[in-house]
């Protein structure tokens, strides 16, 4: 027994659900796929979906979906959508499933380019337990490893990619996380719809907007130069890279990183994305702290005077005399932020 479920605002994403949806259904019940072959990589198994071929197996892969990574924005989904690089479960094909665009492939593939420049997007990366709630500061990562799959992109897979990272830095007076993800136009509205929607591509303008947003971060760091990929063929499949020394340096230097760039030269497509690395611990700030005024001479206060809701109005607190302004009065423009 098996089923679906949606709420109707994602009805204008069901095509993207519809690949992930057959895929998963069919891999669990290859006797029900109605004569649709699933073809799996012999090499994959459970233990693959996060775990880098390594003898290090204690870092976290900060590009599955999940540990709560996010695609933010993409330049084009016209044959699949970007978020299928952050799948934790291995890349699967399906000979006899097409759609309007074309052959339906597991994992981010684009249009070939008819314009200048190359196909792009963003990714937060993510972990378990993604803020401190200690400082209730959003994680920074340090990358130590990247695996790219271009598992059954036979000839449509990217033919170059590099990656660039960077970290965000908390605005000043800001309360919440929330700038994670807003800095990228249109990324909150993707996130809430569940993701990228196949068969579709951003105006120059949306990618403009978005270049624009990615310089006011500042300098990006690139962690994997411009590097060729082989076809998706199972002995070549697999593209994995260590973060050299000199670049280790730039991240420590950095502080970190919360997100990358993925760039295709030009455009193409890739199964699956893996970053391996840890979460840094979070140091707190010390001019975010909370501001806390001393009472210098205990005489003078803090008074106390109990109260209820029932209390006759000249008996409540903010109706008493006081030999110094209520400064927290609305009148005298206080505002409530936040309990």
């Amino acid at each position: 027994v098996w089923c679906v479920l949606f709420s109707p605002f994602d009805l204008i994403n069901i095509e993207h659900l519809q690949l992930s949806t057959t895929y998963q259904f069919y891999a669990h019940h290859p006797h029900l796929s109605d004569g649709k072959q699933l073809h799996h990589s012999k090499r994959t198994s459970s233990s693959e979906i996060e775990i880098m071929p390594t003898e290090n197996t204690t870092d976290t892969n900060l590009c599955s979906s999940a540990n709560g990574a996010h695609i933010l924005f993409a330049t084009d989904e016209w044959f699949a959508a970007a978020e299928n690089l952050l799948n934790p479960y291995p890349p699967t094909f399906v000979p006899d499933l097409y759609c309007e665009q074309g052959k339906v492939m597991d994992g981010w593939e684009t249009r070939r380019k008819r314009m200048a420049g190359h196909d792009w997007c963003i990714i937060q990366l993510g972990s378990s337990g993604d803020v401190d709630c200690s400082t209730k500061e959003a994680a920074v990562y340090f990358l130590n490893s990247i695996l790219v799959d271009t598992a059954y992109f036979t000839g449509n897979q990217a033919p170059r990619i590099s990656i660039e990272a960077i970290k965000l830095e908390r605005p000043y007076g800001s309360s919440n996380n929330d700038y994670f993800f807003n800095w990228m136009p249109g990324a909150v509205s993707r996130i809430v719809r569940g993701g990228g929607i196949r068969g579709t591509g951003e105006t120059e303008s949306s990618i403009q907007a978005a270049s624009d947003a990615c310089k006011k971060l500042g300098q990006w760091i690139t962690v994997l130069p411009t590097t060729p990929l082989k076809p998706g063929y199972e002995e070549s499949r697999h593209h994995f890279f260590t973060i050299s020394n000199e670049i280790s340096e730039l991240l420590q230097e950095m502080g970190g990183v919360t997100h990358l760039k993925l760039n295709y030269f030009p455009d193409g497509g890739v199964a699956r994305l893996k970053v391996f690395g840890k979460k840094l611990p979070i140091i707190a700030d010390s001019s975010s702290q909370d501001i806390i005024m001393p009472i210098t001479n205990p005489s003078t206060g803090p008074n106390i005077h109990p109260h209820s809701s029932t209390s006759p109005s000249n008996q409540l607190p903010s109706s008493l005399p006081y030999p110094h302004p209520e400064i927290s009065s609305d009148v005298r423009g206080g505002i409530g932020i936040a309990c």
